[in-house]
């Protein structure tokens, strides 16, 4: 089974978007990404730009690897663990991009909002379809 024809037969609840959707949304997620990140790279230094500079790294090697470990590995309840951390570390990092340039932490705030709804639809997936 591939993995389309493996999420397509996933228990989703209704507001689950489309692969379009979820397509497009991550196109503009990462350029937005992208911007806060060079927005944060060209603000003064100081801690809080190391951390949000190592939280940045960090989530983008858990945001990699949830997608592997649902989609391929299929580990449906390791990959929803995943995305809460990446949610929490978003959040934070959110934050220290905040404390660095006022428009980096707004460009991550559409960032945000996407992680909570695919944090729960992970959760309810996760749920709604207990023998995977």
């Amino acid at each position: 089974m591939f993995p389309d024809e493996f999420y397509d037969n996933l228990k989703k609840p209704q507001i689950t978007p489309s692969k379009a959707v979820f397509r497009g949304a991550w196109k503009i997620l990462y350029l937005l990404m992208a911007v806060a990140f060079v927005l944060l790279l060209l603000s003064p230094n100081s801690f809080n730009k190391l951390m949000a500079i190592f939280l940045f790294l960090l989530q983008l090697l858990l945001n990699f690897n949830w997608g592997c470990v649902f989609f391929l590995y299929r580990q449906i309840k390791k990959a929803f663990f995943i995305c809460l951390s990446l949610l929490i570390i978003v959040l934070i990092m959110t934050v220290l991009f905040f404390k660095q340039s006022i428009l980096a932490g707004v460009l991550l705030i559409p960032y945000c909002v996407w992680l909570i709804l695919a944090t729960y639809l992970n959760y309810y997936i996760m749920v709604e379809n207990p023998s995977i």
